[in-house]
Parts: structure tokens; C-alpha cells; sequence
């Protein structure tokens, strides 16, 4: 898998919990959410290591950002978590006690008429990690809150080459931890050597997610609209990623309820 997209996900309460909530952070923010922020709005700063690793405290101080950010706490466990775990490779590869984790969570806003300060380069999420980091597989659920289209910031996506599994057994299980790392590393490797990316835009309607592998490279238009143009940004991971030293936490680590 290098991406996947399900349109119109989730339903209208479930997309209007996400925007109130959205609407709700950004009304709050002193900063300017652009040049200070870089688009980028997380729910939650500076938790304690038992809200990053456990669920019940997790989920309790996600209820309490701002007043209407109950509704939208539940929504990534119950509506988006089940869609990421058929996407990742199985936990009992890693040891892990077989759960997923929540990795990460933010907003994307691009305000009215942000212009080309709202268009994000091109990347891979997992470039901003260690290779010991990048041994544990991620995924990201782009949420659009909006209408998306090149006019007001969506992704233009970069497709995978083909690569042939290092082996008969590979082939036949391919959500196998090695030969799913294998396979991203693989693909993701070709596009140094490929000049002319073609890259696929991204249109989705309100409520569809585009699920992406943390090895897909891919870049944001902006927004020249008059509108503001939401996203919702989930991700989880196989298991627990940790910095080199085998301890940190590089960012959340809080397990999925089986």
C-alpha cells in the first residue's frame, strides 16, 4: 500500500464534530496560524508521558481542549483507527503486545488567500525520522474537512514504482513487518533516480480520507480561494516509534483499544 482513498468516510456528524472542533482551535490561537505555525495545529502540547502512552488519560484530556472537542475526541478510534489497522503491517512482528498506536494528531488550516506561503514542498514523513525510527510503519489519514482541489491546498501525490518482492514467501505475505518495510523502502528509493515525478492530484470531497504511507512523497498546493481550507490529519503507527536511543518517544505512543 502506498495510498488509498475513501470518499465521503465519515458521516455528517462525525464531519461537523471535526470542523467545530477545527474552528474552534484556530479561533483560540494567538499566534498566526501561517508564519508561526506553518498551517499546522495540534490539538494537544507538552503532555506527560502517561497521556502519551495510555488511552484512558489520552482520550480524557483530548475531551477537553476547547469546549466542543468532545464529540471529536471518540471519532479517530472509533471511525479512522479501524481503516489504518488493515493498512498496517501486523504488531506481533515488533513484540508489541499486538496494538496499534496513535502516532500523531493535527489540523491543516490554510486560510483565505494565504498564497504560496501555504503550499507545503515536497517530503515523506518518515525523512523527518531516524532509520531507527522509520523500522516501526506509519500512516497518515489525510481527513479533508472541505472540498479539496488544486485551487485550495490539496496534495499532489507522487506514485510508487513497481519492485519485486525479495522473495516467493514475501509475495505471498506481503503485510509481513520486513517485507512491508522492504517494499516502502524499495519503491520509495526509485524516486531519486526518477526526474519527471508526475504527480497525481488529489480532489476529495468533505469527509474522505487519503491514507498515506509515512514513505509516500507528496507536496500541498495553496490555498488562493476565499475560503478556508481544513484538514484533518490522524496517524498511527505499528507500534511505539522511539528515537535511537530506544527510550524516546518520538511523538504519541498511546494503544488502540482492541
Amino acid at each position: 500500500m502506498s495510498t488509498n482513498h475513501l470518499s465521503l468516510a465519515l458521516s455528517s456528524n462525525h464531519l461537523k464534530a471535526l470542523q467545530n472542533e477545527c474552528d474552534a482551535l484556530f479561533n483560540d490561537l494567538e499566534e498566526d496560524v501561517v508564519e508561526d505555525l506553518g498551517c499546522i495545529v495540534e490539538p494537544l502540547h507538552n503532555l506527560e508521558h502517561a497521556a502519551r502512552t495510555m488511552y484512558d488519560i489520552y482520550q480524557r484530556r483530548r475531551s477537553l481542549v476547547t469546549e466542543v472537542s468532545k464529540p471529536a475526541a471518540s471519532i479517530m478510534s472509533s471511525s479512522v483507527a479501524p481503516y489504518a489497522r488493515l493498512l498496517l503491517p501486523p504488531t506481533q512482528d515488533l513484540c508489541l503486545a499486538g496494538a496499534q498506536h496513535i502516532f500523531n494528531e493535527q489540523y491543516i488550516i490554510k486560510p483565505p488567500h494565504a498564497g504560496p506561503q501555504s503550499a507545503f514542498q515536497w517530503h515523506q514523513d518518515s525523512q523527518f525520522m531516524s532509520d531507527e525510527s522509520r523500522l516501526v510503519p506509519t500512516i497518515a489519514c489525510w481527513i479533508a474537512l472541505d472540498d479539496v482541489s488544486e485551487h485550495n491546498g490539496t496534495l499532489k501525490v507522487e506514485p510508487y514504482f513497481t519492485v519485486i518482492p525479495p522473495s516467493a514467501t514475501a509475495k505471498q505475505k506481503p503485510d509481513d513487518i520486513r517485507t512491508y518495510n522492504y517494499m516502502h523502502t524499495e519503491k520509495a528509493a526509485r524516486y531519486l533516480a526518477h526526474s519527471d515525478p508526475s504527480p497525481i492530484t488529489i480532489n476529495l470531497r468533505a469527509g474522505s480520507i487519503l491514507f498515506m504511507s509515512g514513505y509516500v512523497r507528496h507536496c500541498s498546493t495553496p490555498n488562493r480561494t476565499g475560503r478556508f481550507r481544513r484538514v484533518y490529519m490522524p496517524q498511527f503507527s505499528a507500534g511505539p516509534v522511539k528515537a535511537d536511543d530506544g527510550q524516546t518517544l518520538v511523538a504519541l505512543a498511546v494503544p488502540l483499544p482492541s
